[in-house]
């Protein structure tokens, strides 16, 4: 190598590293929307104290935009304090070039602060301006079902799966859905999709089992096994494959899989272990002992009325008509509640913003002693009950400029 060469790769070298211990001593400094993404990475994994780094950066830089305000919303949102993000929200320019962001969080923080008209009216906004913003469409498809609007739910939640076609929560979300409306091949669809899209272990087995309830439904009984059997053997699991066995004319399968499970918690599996394993006895001629089943049934899970008509026919047949007759009457005030029910329910579908149909839906669950259901119509009540109020009225503290 020559002097000359030797001379000028000494040279570049030299510049080279003073470059780079330029940019080390002095490294180029982040924009404030890069520092924002870090902290909702951070916020994903609940590093809060990164979470609150990011913040204090946001402090000390030029952040014209407010992405410091939108991060400590966004943390205040994910720790569960809504109210505290919606003031946040508040102080930002909502028509700025962060729109989309405030309006997005500002939707999710009108939902969590159970403000669902006002949710659904800042995320139809959002989407109206952004056709393919998938969390618009996820959070409005949840306020409309919080509200009972049961139909624009499952419009929204189209929109997600057609944005997110990996997704299998839109699919699941729907399925459920069209069961409660009582269309169980258009259930048996979505929750048959939400199944191939392959959810986490747990869920899976809880999408197999509402699948093979609509598959029962439609009398596809060796379909729905195929599901089942796939199933960890959870209570809930072995109780609906139990129902498909005897539905094919297998009793016998059918009580061995029973007497592998113990009565399952929820209403539903809870009360179809009862009717399943008495009528199994009544197939025995076991009248008595079927009795004593349907009997247990009913003080656990007491307003299930498909137990008490059972009640009704044994005593029928056992020859104790008074007491059927009493039994009997019971069973057709459960079951007219249980139509009124539905009726409701159609009613709320139909009628967006009436909150006198909501507050029926919430007596009716309350005299069934399905006090969750009860909360959340009373829930959607009170929001249809606040759209009406003059915009005065209203909670400063939880108003938000679209």
């Amino acid at each position: 190598m020559s002097i000359r060469n030797a001379v000028l790769i000494g040279v570049v070298c030299t510049v080279g590293l003073v470059w780079l211990g330029w940019g080390y001593a002095f490294p180029a400094e982040r924009s404030a929307e890069k520092i924002y993404e870090d902290g909702i990475a951070a916020l994903s994994i609940r590093d809060f104290s990164g979470v609150r780094e990011c913040i204090r950066e946001l402090d000390a830089v030029d952040d014209s935009n407010g992405y410091g305000s939108l991060l400590q919303a966004v943390f205040f949102l994910r720790t569960g304090d809504p109210a505290a993000a919606l003031r946040t929200l508040n102080d930002l320019d909502s028509k700025g070039p962060l729109r989309a962001l405030v309006l997005e969080f500002t939707g999710e923080a009108l939902y969590q602060a159970g403000q669902l008209w006002m949710a659904r009216d800042v995320l139809t906004t959002l989407v109206a301006e952004q056709p393919d913003h998938v969390d618009g469409h996820r959070w409005l498809g949840s306020a409309y079902y919080d509200l009972g609007a049961q139909y624009e739910a499952v419009f929204h939640l189209e929109q997600v799966a057609r944005l997110a076609p990996d997704d299998y929560r839109p699919h699941w979300l729907m399925g459920v859905i069209y069961r409660d409306l009582e269309s169980y091949s258009d259930s048996v669809m979505h929750l048959q999709q939400a199944w191939d899209l392959q959810p986490p272990d747990g869920v899976r087995d809880t999408v197999a089992l509402f699948l093979s309830r609509s598959l029962r439904a439609e009398h596809k009984y060796d379909v729905a096994l195929t599901y089942l059997r796939q199933c960890r053997e959870t209570p809930e699991v072995l109780v609906e494959l139990a129902s498909c066995e005897f539905s094919l004319g297998q009793s016998e399968e059918a009580f061995r899989t029973l007497e592998r499970c113990p009565v399952p918690d929820d209403d539903e599996s809870g009360t179809a272990w009862y009717l399943l394993l008495g009528e199994i006895l009544e197939g025995q001629n076991k009248p008595e002992e079927a009795l004593a089943k349907y009997e247990e049934g009913v003080r656990r899970f007491p307003f299930e009325e498909d137990l008490q008509y059972r009640i009704a026919i044994v005593l029928q047949n056992l020859g104790q008509a008074e007491r059927a007759k009493e039994e009997m009457g019971v069973w057709e005030q459960r079951n007219a509640l249980k139509n009124r029910l539905i009726e409701l329910n159609k009613q709320a579908a139909k009628e967006l913003d009436n909150a006198a149909v909501r507050r029926d839906l919430a007596e009716v669950c309350r005299q069934m002693q399905r006090p969750k259901h009860a909360e959340m119509w009373e829930a959607a009540a009170l929001a249809c009950e606040q759209r009406r109020r003059p915009a005065a009225e209203k909670d400063s503290g939880s108003e938000a400029t679209p």
